[in-house]
């Protein structure tokens, strides 16, 4: 018998965060942008109830964490947009005549 060898892949943190909020949609079909955020809370929500001594406070520094890590992340790409963009202009270009 052959055996075939198969690279495991290790599923990834958003991946398997995905998966949790389909199964809690609970639905195969398209869904609205709205519901993943609303299945998101709810999931989140379950975890902070079942897992935090504080959860509403731990609610509200998620939502700050979560808020801080989009905009490092926009920052990010507006910085390189911007050297992308001021590289490009002629006056900032080296050209020999």
């Amino acid at each position: 018998m052959n055996e075939i060898n198969r690279e495991v892949r290790r599923v990834t943190s958003v991946e398997l965060l995905d998966a949790a909020i389909w199964r809690e949609i609970n639905s195969d079909d398209p869904q609205p942008p709205g519901a993943f955020l609303q299945a998101l809370s709810c999931l989140l929500g379950r975890w902070l109830l079942i897992r935090s001594v504080s959860p509403a406070m731990d609610a509200v520094t998620v939502l700050c964490q979560a808020r801080a890590y989009v905009v490092r992340h926009e920052k990010v790409e507006a910085n390189a947009t911007k050297d992308a963009l001021s590289t490009s202009r002629p006056e900032n270009m080296n050209t020999r005549e």
